[in-house]
């Protein structure tokens, strides 16, 4: 079993979303397109595709929201250079996959009903895992499901694919059985601190973000 195939998408945080879509234009060769805003988090987002149902998330406080940052969960938050902050894994029936978490010892927190505006007026609407939970700092992925809504990486800019995703954790074991009830691959290596880095192929040649 391959991890990439249960990939949905990557998250880098930054601190200002419209430098960060001039950045990585120039360093990917592929302009992220403007996701939408995410009311409840305080935050928007742009993306750019990396293959068949998976893609790159650039995301930022929302300069129109008023939500205190404390409210932001860890994987939107970053400084001004974007950093990857985790992943998400798709998934089919959450609630089944944390009902199993929970009798295993781990809580993810509850399964949220997510939605947001496309700028072209359409909606995508999805569940997902509780964002303010952070497990195995960030090794162990959120879960999200599309359901019947159309996946964004459909409409995203093409041109990149990603190549790999590099997981490290001091306690890999401790990561790798909780991504085992998660019917997830074991992927975590171990390492003296924890670790995501993720390679790209991009019209610019390799590109590694961590």
């Amino acid at each position: 079993m391959c991890l990439s195939n249960h990939i949905d998408h990557l998250v880098l945080a930054g601190g200002d979303l419209e430098t960060g879509i001039e950045r990585f234009h120039e360093r990917l060769g592929v302009r992220p397109v403007m996701g939408g805003r995410h009311p409840g988090w305080g935050t928007w987002n742009a993306i750019v595709g990396l293959g068949d149902r998976c893609y790159l998330e650039l995301i930022a406080p929302d300069p129109t929201s008023d939500l205190p940052a404390h409210l932001r969960p860890e994987i939107f938050t970053g400084e001004d250079s974007f950093r990857l902050k985790g992943w998400l894994a798709a998934v089919e029936r959450p609630e089944g996959i944390r009902q199993r978490l929970l009798a295993g010892g781990v809580d993810p927190g509850r399964i949220l009903d997510g939605s947001r505006e496309l700028p072209d007026g359409g909606r995508l609407e999805w569940s997902l895992s509780d964002p303010m939970v952070r497990i195995m700092d960030g090794v162990v992925p959120l879960m999200i499901d599309w359901g019947h809504s159309s996946h964004p990486a459909d409409g995203a800019p093409s041109g990149c694919h990603l190549k790999s995703l590099v997981l490290e954790h001091p306690e890999s074991a401790a990561a790798n059985g909780i991504l085992g009830m998660m019917d997830l691959p074991a992927s975590v290596m171990g390492g003296s601190c924890p670790l995501l880095r993720a390679t790209l192929a991009t019209p610019n040649g390799e590109v590694v973000l961590g």
